[in-house]
């Protein structure tokens, strides 16, 4: 029974530190630089990473849709489109 509250404690702690990192990508994004916005994609990868360890299906797709947003923002034209079919993709799955 004590290994299954520190399991749950544990994804507690992961999934905060998972939406810091997400509120911290936001944050960089309304900057609107492009520095903030290369710093924005390095969170939101960060948190998809940790998204996936504690089986977070909502957020996911919104990382995904974000930083698909942010790399049409870059201008980065073939990978935007990726982003966002991936976006769908996690929000269909």
């Amino acid at each position: 029974m004590m290994s299954n509250c520190t399991q749950i404690i544990s994804q507690d702690s992961t999934h905060a530190a998972t939406h810091r990192l997400f509120e911290r990508g936001q944050n960089l994004v309304q900057q609107h630089t492009r520095e903030t916005l290369q710093q924005a994609l390095l969170k939101f990868t960060e948190a998809l990473k940790l998204y996936c360890q504690v089986s977070d299906r909502t957020y996911p797709a919104r990382t995904l849709a974000y930083m698909g947003g942010i790399y049409s923002r870059l201008e980065e034209n073939q990978k935007a489109p990726d982003y966002f079919k991936q976006a769908l993709q996690s929000k269909i799955d």
